[in-house]
């Protein structure tokens, strides 16, 4: 059964309580009720700081699994007092790396309040 939700209100419930989603598909067979759309997931992963991984076969599990176990042995979490006013209102982040050659994946921004 699909979701009644839209993209854009999951995407508000997200930023609003600061969750990251990491989502793995299955898309596996070809039926109706399987179909993944990337492009939704992406959106809903990218905005939060997470990222989105597809599994459409089982030989995919194995390296996507050790790619995201990978990933989380070496991830670091930064957190700060914003001096926003607590308005309620969407306020934008972005975090960025002087040195080095790293690949930053944050949320976008916030919700104060």
């Amino acid at each position: 059964m699909p979701s009644l939700a839209t993209t854009a209100a999951i995407l508000g419930g997200i930023s609003a309580r600061s969750v990251a989603l990491s989502p793995q598909g299955s898309s596996g067979r070809n039926s109706s009720n399987e179909r993944v759309n990337v492009t939704a997931l992406r959106d809903l992963t990218d905005d939060s700081g997470g990222r989105t991984e597809i599994i459409y076969s089982q030989r995919d599990l194995d390296p996507t699994t050790a790619g995201i176990a990978d990933e989380l042995s070496r991830q670091y979490f930064i957190g700060y007092t914003s001096s926003a006013p607590k308005d309620g209102k969407w306020h934008t982040i972005e975090v960025q790396v002087r040195r080095g050659n790293y690949i930053v994946r944050a949320r976008k921004g916030f919700i104060s309040g």
